[in-house]
């Protein structure tokens, strides 16, 4: 089945669409989604591993004027969707499904197209007394899915754009003990929804009183005003980058971030679900409905009569309920999102990082058979899978780093190698796991390279793309060299029987923290000495 689903017009109603996206694959699991967006929200679709294509509807370019939208029915009709389903209201999609006789479509009589739907959806609630999520989930749940308790959506980040926020940050020469907050002061919406410059200043300002402060200003071209009185008002040095990232870059610096302090926008929603310390100034919107999604997210708001009016602005000239939120209070909300990630053992970039599982590969993770140049030939280990999905549950980065000379050796080529890899990670999908990076040596021994364990280079760019922290982090394999590495950085040992463990056991010359079984004994020891060193919560 193909299926064309029309998104949401702006970044932050496209990432509260997602749950809806993904509970729409649910329903059909075979289908190919594509996705019909504006330009400036693309990014928020990609990587997505229910979405099987994303289509710009470019009303200001090729879609423009009535042979663009002759051009856009060409497009679409060259797919034979069988469904379309509308997250955005507008007439006009509903009209072009219409002609391209696709024969289920589904949304919301919105704009006088009841008429051109087959399946009309009725809202459940008022939608100002329930977050907008559910607006969209309802769509999906009155076609048979599930409507989630509580719904958080997903971006999905590649190694690739880790990699560039890792090399992004070492340009800026950002330091380790240094805390990167972000500020977003503007909001396309209007000027109800943006707070003072003076008080993002102050916040900063405050902020850097307390521990080493790097701002990054953030926002689209249309900000550069705003930034400008922001960076006069401020004491601290920033990196203003308004108009300067594509979304995709965005939401790969954001995820390096150790607080985003924001209006009610787009970037708001991105931070939040990606776990940053997110505080969230709202004007004349409502938190109920449009609030941010995540664990550690602070709101901070004026109870006035007149708020929430939805307004882009002020209808009395005087913005009351942004004009009377101070700088202490969203201080105060600052420092209670940071407190709340001390506590669940979530120290951010600036603190150190997070902690990760650094695995070996063949042995640890898939059975130990040799040179493996061909996928055809990865086996995991029994209860592999399930151990690092565990890891994945807990949020803790799992990052495989692995000697690999065979392909310096000659048996097999890189490009082999990484088939090998991407066999790997299709296993541990299926199983509902995932890691977060792989990284490998394909040098010989006697290349004299520092890439190949037990030297340090492998997790040397982990820590720089992933942000994470090898003091609070451990290394799992079934070699000395697997000890010895985690030694040099300072991690925890932990030595597998599994593959040539055994053997290496008796040669080691210094001791494992846990001799394990296997790798799923490992990981229970690991999430057990997390607890009790109080890096993990809950688990």
């Amino acid at each position: 089945m193909d299926i064309l689903v029309r998104a949401p017009n702006w970044i932050g109603d496209a990432v509260l669409c997602l749950p809806a996206i993904k509970e729409l694959k649910a329903l059909h699991p075979d289908s190919n989604i594509t996705v019909l967006t504006r330009r400036w929200t693309a990014g928020v679709f990609e990587n997505n591993p229910h979405v099987s294509e994303i289509l710009e509807f470019d009303a200001d370019g090729r879609h423009s004027g009535l042979r663009g939208r002759l051009f856009l029915l060409r497009e679409l009709k060259q797919r034979r969707f069988n469904k379309a389903v509308f997250f955005q209201n507008s007439f006009e999609i509903a009209l072009i499904a219409c002609l391209l006789r696709i024969p289920e479509r589904i949304g919301y009589a919105r704009n006088m197209r009841g008429p051109l739907l087959t399946k009309v959806i009725e809202p459940v609630d008022d939608p100002r007394r329930r977050h907008h999520v559910y607006y969209y989930l309802n769509i999906t749940g009155a076609m048979g899915g599930d409507i989630p308790e509580a719904p958080l959506p997903d971006l999905h980040i590649k190694d690739r754009e880790r990699a560039w926020a890792g090399d992004f940050l070492r340009d800026t020469g950002v330091g380790r003990d240094e805390m990167i907050v972000g500020v977003l002061p503007g909001a396309s919406y209007g000027p109800a929804k943006m707070w003072s410059p003076e008080g993002f200043a102050g916040v900063v300002d405050h902020l850097g009183k307390e521990a080493r402060v790097v701002p990054f200003i953030f926002g689209g071209r249309d900000d550069t005003e705003i930034a400008k009185r922001l960076i006069e008002r401020m004491k601290t040095r920033a990196f203003v980058l308004t108009g300067r990232l594509t979304l995709r870059e965005f939401i790969a610096l954001a995820e390096r971030l150790d607080l985003f302090i924001t209006n009610d926008s787009g970037p708001m929603h991105i931070c939040a679900v990606l776990g940053v310390p997110t505080v969230a100034v709202f004007g004349s919107t409502d938190p109920e409905v449009t609030g941010p999604l995540g664990r550690e997210v602070r709101v901070v708001r004026k109870e006035v009569p007149c708020s929430p009016c939805l307004k882009r602005t002020c209808p009395y000239g005087h913005y009351e309920c942004l004009r009377d939120i101070t700088v202490e209070e969203v201080f105060k909300g600052a420092m209670d999102v940071l407190k709340e990630r001390v506590r669940r053992g979530e120290r951010g970039r600036g603190r150190g990082g997070l902690p990760a599982v650094f695995l070996d590969r063949d042995g640890t993770v898939n059975e130990d058979v040799g040179y493996i140049g061909s996928p055809e030939r990865l086996t995991l280990i029994d209860g592999a899978c399930e151990a690092i999905k565990r890891l994945n549950r807990a949020g803790i980065k799992v990052i495989v780093v692995s000697n690999q000379s065979g392909v310096g050796r000659g048996y097999f080529s890189e490009d082999e190698l990484l088939r090998v890899n991407t066999r790997l990670r299709e296993l541990l999908d299926s199983g509902g796991a995932r890691l977060d990076g792989i990284y490998y040596c394909p040098h010989r021994p006697e290349d004299g390279c520092r890439c190949r364990k037990p030297d340090t280079a492998l997790i040397e760019m982990a820590v720089s793309n992933h942000g994470v922290d090898p003091e609070v982090s451990y290394v799992v394999g079934d070699k000395a060299s697997d000890v010895e590495l985690a030694r040099r950085v300072r991690a925890r040992a932990i030595l597998v029987e599994t593959g040539h463990g055994k053997k290496e056991v008796k040669m080691l010359d210094h001791p494992p923290d846990f001799v394990a079984r296997d790798l799923s004994q490992a990981v229970g020891w690991v999430l057990k000495d997390l607890k009790e060193r109080g890096l993990l919560v809950g688990v």
